[in-house]
Formats: C-alpha cells, sequence, structure tokens
C-alpha cells in the first residue's frame, strides 16, 4: 500500500491497544495511520456526507 501523504510505504500493524481484532496501517516514513474507521469517513466525506463517529 502507498500513503496518501507522502506516497511512502504503508505496513499492517496489529494494536491490540485499540481492540484485539484492530489492525491498522501505518506509513513507514511519515508515521500516518489508519484505520477501517478512518479510511469509512474519508470516503464518506468525498461523498459529502457525515462522518460515522468519533474515534476513542
Amino acid at each position: 500500500m502507498t500513503c496518501r501523504k507522502c506516497q511512502g510505504f504503508m505496513v499492517e500493524e496489529w494494536r491490540p491497544d485499540f481492540s484485539p481484532e484492530t489492525y491498522i496501517s501505518r506509513c513507514i516514513n511519515c508515521g500516518l495511520i489508519e484505520d477501517a474507521l478512518i479510511t469509512q469517513n474519508r470516503l464518506l466525506q468525498e461523498q459529502g456526507k457525515e462522518p460515522v463517529g468519533k474515534a476513542a
């Protein structure tokens, strides 16, 4: 995967501190973090709709 911010390399990480099933994508160059909620809300905003929910 490619980072939206810097076009760097994204790696998938397991983050049990968020929840036991949570995997995130993190850019090894700039540190940008994306998870399923971030991705879903970004797509909704691009379509002009309200974000789903707020992250903890």
